[in-house]
C-alpha cells in the first residue's frame, strides 16, 4: 500500500519530489532543482513565482561558496521558469504508450545528483578575481606614490640663483569632453636651473588670468623672492600697458622686475618685415604662393645640381669678407645640441650656400609646413629657392629679392637667431650693429634724469612732439636704465673702469655669472606646452594627478635626457632617492607614472 502511495507521488520524468534543502559538495543538477521546486509549489501550495524565488535563493550559495560566477537572480528565476514550462509541455504526452516514450535515453541525467564532486576553489578563477581586485588598489597606490614624489620634488626645489619665470598660453582639449581650454605652462629658469612648476587651466587667456595663475604658482613653490625677470611672448595679453600680464604680475610682486620679451619672437617679426621689404609683395596670406610652388615642384628638381653664393659674384662680394667667420659659427653651432630639426637644417643649408660641406654631408630636405607659426621656415625656403633658382621659374624681381634676402639671412639674421638664448652673446651681436659714436652717446645718456615717474611703468614716456625721424638708441637710454643692476642686486662700480680691466674685477665676475644665467627666450615654456600636449589625455584624467604626472615626467627626463646606453649606465642606473622615496618610472606594478 505504501509502495502504491509512493508511486502516486512520483513526478513525471523526475521521480520523487525533494522535500529537504539541497546540500552537499556537488553542484545541483537541473532535475534536483525541478524536484525541489515542484515540491514547494505542489506540496507547500506556493505560487510559481514564489517557489522559483525560494529555490534559486536556496541553491545560489552552493556556487558562491566555491567562487563560481553566477548569473543574476532574476535571470536564474527566468531560466527555472522556462524549464517548468517545458516540463509542463512534455507532461501533456505522459499518457502515451509508444516505443518513443519507453526508450530510455540520457540515463546519466536521470541518476540522482551529479557524478562529479567539487574538490575546492577554482584556482584560475581566483587568480582572475585577485587581479581584478588589484587594479583599483594599484591605481590608488600609484596616485598616492605619484603625489608623494611630486610634493617631495617641490619641497626639495630651492635654488640659490636668480630666476626668470617663463609662461606661454596654449589652447588644448580639456581632460574630459571635447571643449578646448586655455593651458598655461609656467617654468622658471636660471643658472643651471630649469623647472616646470605647473600647467594650470585658465578660464580665459586674459592678462589678469595669466598674471594671477603665475603669481599663485610662485607662492605655492615659495619662489616669489627668487624671481627677478619675466620672459614672455610679444602678445597684447602679455605686454598691455594696463591689463597686460607683465604689468599686473609686477604689481602683485610689489617690486620691479626685468621685462624680457622673447628674442626669438622679436627676431621672427624682423625676419617677416625683411622678407616683405626684399620681395616687394604682399605676404599677409596664410600661404606664400612662391613657397607653395617650390614644395609642389621640388621632386622634379635635380637636387644634386645646386648653386652657391660663390657662383654669384654680386652676392658673394657682400659676404666674402665674413664667409670664414659665418662658416666657423655654423660648425660650432652644429656641434651643440639643437632643440629642433629645422635649426640644424638652417645651419647645414648656410654651410652649403657658403660652398662648404656640412658634417653630415650635403642633404637638401623636402620642404615642409607652410604655416606662419615659425618664420624661420621661410628663411629655409628662400635658401632652397636660391640654390635651385636656375631650375625654378622666377621673375627678375623675385630673383633680385631672394638674393637680397639671402645676404640679410646669412650675414645678420643667422647669428642673431642662434645667439638669442645667450643673453650676453645676443647683446654683443646687437651692439656690433651700432657705431662707436652711438655707444659713447648712450653712456653719456645714463646720467640723464629719467622722465618715468611710475615705478610700475615699463614703457618710455615721451611727448609726441619730442619724437622725430632721426631718433636712435641713445634717446631711449636714461638714468632709469641703471635699474637693471638694482633689480638683480648687482654692483656696478666696475663700469667706471676701462673694459679691458673688467675681467680682473670681482664685481664684474659676479655680475657676469648672474647675467649669464638669464635666458631671454621662451623656449622653456614652449617645451612645457609640448609636454602638456603629449600627456594631455594620457594616463590620468584628474586635475591634481595631471600636475603630479607632469612634474615626474619632467624630472625623469632630466635624469635620462636620451635613451643612449651611456646615459643609462653613466651613474643613473639606480632609482633616484628623494628623502627615502624611490622614483620608480619603469614598467610593471611599480610604474607610478602609468
Amino acid at each position: 500500500m505504501a509502495e502504491s502511495t509512493r508511486k502516486k507521488q512520483d513526478i513525471y520524468l523526475l521521480g520523487q519530489p525533494l522535500k529537504t534543502a539541497i546540500l552537499g559538495n556537488k553542484l545541483p543538477a537541473k532535475g534536483e532543482v525541478m524536484r525541489r521546486f515542484l515540491y514547494i509549489h505542489l506540496s507547500e501550495k506556493m505560487t510559481v513565482r514564489d517557489s522559483e524565488t525560494a529555490v534559486i535563493r536556496e541553491v545560489l550559495p552552493i556556487w558562491q561558496r566555491v567562487i563560481i560566477p553566477t548569473t543574476q537572480v532574476y535571470n536564474a528565476i527566468k531560466k527555472l521558469d522556462d524549464m517548468f514550462k517545458l516540463w509542463q509541455g512534455v507532461k501533456k504526452h505522459s499518457k502515451r504508450n509508444s516505443d518513443a516514450q519507453k526508450h530510455r535515453i540520457l540515463l546519466a541525467q536521470k541518476e540522482p545528483g551529479r557524478r562529479g564532486y567539487m574538490s575546492g576553489v577554482d584556482k584560475n578563477l581566483a587568480l582572475k578575481e585577485a587581479r581584478s581586485y588589484e587594479r583599483p588598489s594599484n591605481r590608488r597606490a600609484r596616485h598616492k606614490h605619484r603625489q608623494e614624489l611630486a610634493l617631495e620634488i617641490r619641497r626639495n626645489f630651492s635654488p640659490d640663483v636668480h630666476l626668470a619665470v617663463h609662461w606661454d598660453g596654449k589652447l588644448l582639449l580639456d581632460l574630459t569632453g571635447n571643449q578646448k581650454v586655455d593651458r598655461l605652462p609656467i617654468v622658471v629658469a636660471g643658472a643651471g636651473v630649469e623647472k616646470l612648476l605647473s600647467v594650470p587651466k585658465l578660464e580665459s587667456g586674459t592678462g589678469e588670468r595669466q598674471a594671477t595663475a603665475v603669481h599663485e604658482c610662485l607662492l605655492e613653490w615659495n619662489l616669489e623672492e627668487s624671481v627677478k625677470a619675466l620672459v614672455f611672448d610679444t602678445t597684447a595679453s602679455n605686454t598691455g600697458k594696463k591689463n597686460g600680464a607683465c604689468t599686473l604680475l609686477q604689481q602683485k610682486l610689489w617690486r620691479n622686475v626685468l621685462h624680457i620679451a622673447c628674442r626669438h619672437h622679436i627676431s621672427e617679426i624682423i625676419l617677416e618685415h625683411a622678407f616683405s621689404a626684399c620681395m616687394s609683395s604682399n605676404t599677409s596670406g596664410p600661404k606664400i604662393a612662391l613657397f607653395l610652388r617650390l614644395r609642389n615642384e621640388f621632386n622634379s628638381i635635380n637636387q644634386a645640381d645646386y648653386h652657391t653664393i660663390m657662383d654669384d659674384e654680386s652676392t658673394n662680394s657682400k659676404v666674402e669678407q665674413h664667409k670664414k667667420g659665418i662658416g666657423s659659427f655654423c660648425l660650432t653651432q652644429l656641434e651643440q645640441f639643437q632643440p629642433r630639426c629645422d635649426y640644424r637644417e638652417l645651419l647645414e643649408l648656410s654651410l652649403i650656400l657658403l660652398g662648404e660641406t656640412p658634417p653630415r654631408g650635403v642633404r637638401v630636405l623636402q620642404p615642409g609646413a607652410l604655416h606662419r607659426a615659425r618664420w624661420i621656415a621661410r628663411l629655409i625656403y628662400v635658401f632652397k629657392l636660391y640654390m635651385y633658382r636656375h631650375q625654378f621659374l622666377l621673375t627678375r624681381v623675385e630673383e633680385k629679392g631672394i638674393c637680397r634676402f639671402i645676404v640679410f639671412g646669412i650675414y645678420v639674421y643667422l647669428r642673431s637667431w642662434f645667439t638669442a638664448p645667450d643673453l650676453l652673446s645676443a647683446a654683443r651681436h646687437d651692439l656690433q650693429l651700432i657705431s662707436h659714436e652711438e655707444k659713447v652717446l648712450m653712456v653719456d645718456a645714463l646720467s640723464v634724469e629719467s622722465k618715468t615717474t611710475n615705478d610700475f611703468t615699463k614703457r618710455v614716456q615721451m611727448n609726441i612732439n619730442d619724437i622725430y625721424d632721426e631718433m636712435s638708441v641713445k634717446d631711449f637710454v636714461s638714468s632709469n636704465t641703471m635699474q637693471f643692476f638694482a633689480i638683480l642686486g648687482l654692483p656696478h662700480s666696475f663700469l667706471n673702469k676701462r673694459p679691458s680691466e673688467w675681467r680682473e674685477d670681482e664685481q664684474y665676475k659676479k655680475a657676469f655669472e648672474v647675467v649669464s644665467g638669464i635666458k631671454p627666450v621662451n623656449d622653456f615654456a614652449e617645451r612645457g606646452v609640448a609636454l602638456m600636449q603629449d600627456f594631455n589625455r594620457a594616463i590620468v584624467s584628474s586635475k591634481e594627478q595631471k600636475q603630479y604626472l607632469l612634474l615626474l615626467v619632467e624630472y625623469h627626463r632630466t635624469q635620462y635626457p636620451n635613451p643612449k646606453k651611456e646615459t643609462l649606465v653613466g651613474g643613473n642606473t639606480s632609482p633616484k632617492q628623494l628623502n627615502g622615496l624611490t622614483v620608480t618610472l619603469g614598467t610593471g606594478h611599480n610604474n607610478f607614472i602609468k
